[in-house]
């Protein structure tokens, strides 16, 4: 729009610097003489104001609405950007809440590590005698308390380093 709106401006202004071409748009006058059967003559090239004021009004209306469609236009670039840098935003709390799964994960795993060492039909000592029970049950409080002690930490330092934050996605 902005091209062909430059260019219809480049017309105009090629027929506004032309004086003989605005004297020959009076096309009532020579439609007139051709009527009533005289040769058309020529207008005086100078006399040509009411062409000249129509011409330059298009001028005018046609600068106005380029102007207005470049502003459209750099309005629409923003909001591209705009868009964007949400977009963006958005993929990053993304990859932040799969951080926290993966940490979450791998130290349920470690959970997992550990109970596979105690479902191994391997003898130890300490839960063959009285009160084994007790030994295995401190062992498996003491895993999850590990678990989410390791899990809060790592969180807590992605906090302080300002690679993690609680926002919740919007």
């Amino acid at each position: 729009f902005q091209k062909e709106a430059a260019s219809v401006q480049h017309a105009l202004q090629d027929v506004l610097d032309e004086d003989e071409d605005m004297a020959n748009m009076y096309l009532t006058e020579k439609s007139r003489q051709l009527a009533v059967g005289a040769a058309p003559h020529g207008r005086d090239p100078l006399d040509h104001d009411e062409v000249e004021v129509l011409l330059e009004a298009y001028l005018q209306v046609i600068d106005d609405l380029s102007s207005k469609a470049e502003l459209l236009d750099e309005a629409i670039d923003d909001t591209e950007d705009l868009v964007g840098i949400h977009l963006d935003t958005l993929r990053n709390r993304l990859i932040m809440f799969q951080l926290v799964l993966s940490i979450v994960g791998m130290t349920f795993s470690f959970g997992g590590m550990v109970a596979g060492f105690f479902g191994m039909n391997l003898p130890i000592s300490i839960f063959e005698g009285p009160g084994s029970e007790w030994w295995f049950l401190g062992v498996t409080v003491m895993i999850i308390i590990v678990i989410v002690l390791v899990t809060v930490l790592t969180v807590s330092f992605l906090k302080w380093q300002g690679l993690y934050s609680s926002i919740a996605i919007k």
